[in-house]
Order: C-alpha cells, then structure tokens, then sequence
C-alpha cells in the first residue's frame, strides 16, 4: 500500500518510537534508584499494597498461605523474599505481578488448577514477570506510544488544515476541478488519520492492559524452566492452556489473533508441551496431586460459588467438567450442576436442577445448602412432604449462624433464628413454611 505523505513526512512517523527497549534482569533483593520512573512505580503500588494488606477481601488463612508461600520459593529460589503473595477472592482463572512484588492469585484459578505442579507453572511465570522487569519495559512502551500518538494527531490536523485551505482557495478562482481534487485530499487524510489514530488507540489501550506476546513467552520458557529445576513435571503447564483453550470454545468468542495482547491458549500449549518434552527426557518429575488437592478441598465450595458469577451456562458445564476430572467429591459437583440448571431457567431446567440436587444428596462431598436447594425444587414440583425432609435436613445439616457475643440468644435459639431467617428466604419463593413449621 502506497503511504500517503504530509509535508513530505510519511504519515506513519516516529512509530519506530513504539519498540520496547531491553533491560537488565532484576537481582534478587534489588530495588531501583529512587531518581528513576521505576521508583515511581515501585512507590505507586507500595500504596496499594498498604491498603491490600489492610483489606478484608484478602483471603487469609494460615495454612493455605504456608502452602502456597513453599511452593513460590520453591520454584523461585533466591527471589523468593521479594515477592509476596496474596490471595483474592475473584471468579476468574487470573494471577497478576506488579513490578514491585507484590504477586495476585486469584480463587477462580486455583479452583481450576489440579495438581502442585500446576500451581508451580503459574506462580513461575508470573514471578518471571518481576525478575524480566517487563511492567518496566510495558511502562515505557506505554509513554512512547503516547507520545507518538499526540505527534500523529498534530500531524493530521496540519495537513488538514492545509488541505482546507488549497480547496478553499481553488473554489474561490472558480477552478472547479481542482477544487475537487482538493477537497478529496481532506477526506482522503481525515479517513487515514482518523484509522491510524484509532489503532493507536487501540494499541495504547492493550499495551496498558497486558504485557506483550513476547514477554508472555519469555515468562511461559523460565516458568517453565525453573518448575523443571525445582523438581516439578513440566508438562503441567501446557495442561493449564488446554483447559484454557476449552473454555475459550466453550465462550464461543473469537478474537482475531493480531488483537491479542496474550498468545493464544493452543499456541502457548504447543510450546510449552514442547520444552516441556526437552526439559524431561529421561527424568521422573512430581505432580503433587494430592497435597495440592488436600489443601485447597476446605475452600472449593466458595470458590465455585464465586466462579459461577457471570459464567455462561457453556463455561460453566466446562468448570463443572473439570471439577469432575479432577476428582472432587460427585456431591459437591452435582450441586452446583444443579444450581447451573436453575439458575438458567430455560425449558426442561427445572427438571435437571432436580435432578442433579437429587445425586448431590446421595453422593460424597455433598455441601448442607443442596439439601435447601433440593427442597425449593421438590416444592416447584409439587413434590411439597420431600421438600419438607429437605428442609429438615438442610437445617439439621447446616452449621448454626456466626452469632455475635453480646447476643441473648441461646444455642436453641441460634437454631429458631436460622428457620426464621430459611423461613424468610423461602416465602419469597411463595412457600408458606408457618405450615410446615408451627409454632
């Protein structure tokens, strides 16, 4: 495609501007000088670290956090007291690294996860974010591409201007055909400004947004790569971005690759299977199924709770899916299946919702509230003496209320507050519980 030139300029100057510049790696327990925009960012997410550690969404508990802290410093050895990590409640399958250590990990991803091995590709990969330094790289990318733009919009509004001015003097000598060309000329460079302005946009946006394809690589390779030191099969990885890849079909939302900050799921499997098949030839490597498993089985029915917000009905049967194959109790799987189906309320969803509560209440792992679940979906079907011994169950099952100390109520009246309270929540469902319940 031929460039149109302003002035002589091509339109497309001082994109070259736009290149991220290399730097060094960082050194374990290295902070920057405080006269550079590093230490600008370092001091900015400092304060919101101050307020994530003073924040009651942060998920906290003890083990959990010894747990995953072991695993962190096993794979990255040396760097392990520059990173800290936390853990958040969030529905999707995410972790983030800030370029001062302050590392993410989202519940909605460890709910996915299956093994330790696992685990240790994800925490590798982000912490190969810090040591690359590529916020850094991101940071000043972002400041190059913002000052190209204003350049390029300058630029354009010159050229229109000028553009204005021949058509405007052209019309005025009466010589028509001149004035056309010249009024072309200003649609011609509205139109390439106007696109070229907008992918800029657009390319401003998703820098800031995520790192690049490149360093998304250059972190997959030294995860990947320190897991394998620390002991860990490196093939794990690779099995992370094909469940990746099956939720993405199961949303059914194509993005055209060259709008894609990230790499593609199935692209970053072929490679990571790849150096994975290099990295353990000949070797035995550990999975750490079952201590993984073991420690996060505590938190799983809360996590699923927050996972299933918003998922489409497709994605969710794909978690759901999932939970399967890695062998979480068919109990606590069911429900939430159930849930699923009523959730949705679709033709025939209040049957399988039934259904499913139904297998939930007989299996293994089954959680207290599928027997109210159960319950609301006997009583839909006029099913109303089982819906009854659901109730009852569910009550006799559930744990009674966090009551506050300077409560008057008894123990017997914790258990009169809890029917009160499913009494409430259920005659907004149109059930009259006073009958089922007398005084």
């Amino acid at each position: 495609m031929k460039i149109p030139k302003l002035f002589g300029w091509p339109l497309f100057l001082g994109l070259s501007a736009c290149a991220s510049q290399p730097v060094d790696d960082a050194s374990p327990g290295e902070r920057p000088a405080t006269d550079t925009d590093e230490a600008g960012l370092w001091q900015m997410l400092e304060r919101d670290e101050y307020k994530l550690q003073t924040s009651t969404g942060v998920v906290r508990d003890p083990a959990l956090q010894a747990y995953l802290e072991s695993v962190l410093c096993r794979v990255v050895r040396d760097h392990c007291a520059d990173i800290r990590l936390y853990v958040l409640p969030g529905g999707g399958m995410n972790a983030a690294m800030a370029p001062n250590g302050m590392m993410l990990v989202f519940t909605g991803l460890l709910v996915r996860l299956e093994n330790e091995a696992q685990l240790a590709a994800v925490l590798g990969h982000e912490a190969a974010h810090y040591v690359k330094r590529h916020t850094l790289q991101r940071w000043r990318d972002l400041r190059a591409r913002t000052a190209t733009l204003q350049t390029v919009a300058t630029v354009v509004a010159a050229g229109l201007g000028v553009a204005r001015v021949g058509a405007e003097s052209a019309a005025a000598q009466g010589t028509y055909d001149r004035a056309v060309h010249r009024a072309a000329q200003v649609a011609r460079i509205h139109d390439v400004g106007t696109a070229l302005i907008y992918s800029l946009e657009i390319s401003t946006m998703l820098g800031h947004l995520a790192y690049g394809r490149e360093q998304e690589m250059e972190s997959d390779e030294l995860g990947i790569s320190w897991m394998a030191s620390a002991g860990y099969d490196p093939d794990a990885a690779s099995e992370i971005w094909d469940y990746a890849h099956l939720e993405a079909q199961a949303a059914d939302r194509w993005v055209p690759p060259l709008l894609l900050t990230h790499p593609q799921p199935a692209v970053r499997e072929d490679r990571a299977r790849a150096q994975a098949t290099a990295l353990s030839a000949g070797t035995s490597r550990s999975l750490g199924r079952d201590a993984y498993l073991w420690q996060i089985a505590p938190f799983r029915n809360d996590w699923l709770h927050l996972a299933r917000s918003g998922l489409e009905v497709d994605v969710l049967a794909t978690l759901l899916e999932r939970q399967r194959q890695i062998g979480v109790p068919e109990g606590l799987v069911a429900f939430h299946e159930g849930s699923m189906y009523r959730g949705r309320g679709g033709e025939g969803d209040g049957e399988r919702a039934l259904a499913s509560f139904e297998v939930a209440t007989q299996q293994a792992g089954c959680p207290p509230e599928a027997f109210r679940e159960l319950g609301l979906a006997q009583w839909d079907a006029d099913r109303h003496a089982e819906a009854k011994r659901a109730f009852d169950d569910y009550l006799r099952l559930r744990p009674p209320p966090r009551m506050p100390p300077w409560s008057r109520l008894t123990s017997l009246g914790r258990h009169e507050a809890d029917r009160d309270g499913c009494a409430l929540r259920f005659r907004r469902r149109g059930i009259g519980l006073r009958g089922l319940y007398p005084r």
